[in-house]
């Protein structure tokens, strides 16, 4: 899926993987950490109930934070249902602390918000329109989905 080429393509990837993630579109585990007006949280895993709970939502366009993350000192007082400010970084890592990507949030209508602990994190649509991803399932039915493109600095 190349977004900011406008591609869908099905069969083999095309391109050379730079990182993953187990788990597909859902059921994975991300780690996050989200800065504010110089402050930022710890890296975080996002996980509820023993199992990944982010997900990897190209139709999802806005994302979404829970609100059991701890959030950094400047925006303590957010709670489920608040959008998060412009100026916020949110970076997002794999499992094991490679980034994947960085977006800062900048009011062109893909804010991230709070919600609640059990739905998780939600990338929305900010990682899709940074550069190619590629989604690889077998016949187990478990995925992975690829990074085929280095994160931004």
């Amino acid at each position: 899926m190349n977004e900011p080429a406008g591609q869908l393509q099905f069969g083999p990837n095309p391109l050379t993987p730079v990182s993953s993630v187990p788990g597909g579109w859902y059921s994975t585990t991300l780690n996050v950490q989200i800065s504010y007006n110089g402050t930022q949280s710890s890296i975080q895993p996002i996980v509820y109930g023993g199992a990944g709970n982010a997900i990897i939502d190209s139709g999802g366009l806005t994302g979404y934070v829970p609100d059991n993350f701890t959030l950094p000192s400047s925006l303590s007082w957010y709670t489920s249902g608040d959008n998060l400010p412009v100026g916020t970084t949110i970076t997002v890592y794999t499992p094991t602390d490679t980034e994947l990507y960085t977006t800062i949030i900048t009011n062109n209508g893909l804010d991230p918000y709070v919600t609640s602990a059990q739905s998780g994190f939600s990338t929305g649509i900010i990682p899709f329109l940074q550069g190619p991803m590629y989604f690889s399932y077998g016949p187990t039915g478990i995925g992975t989905a690829i990074w085929d493109y280095p994160p931004s600095t």
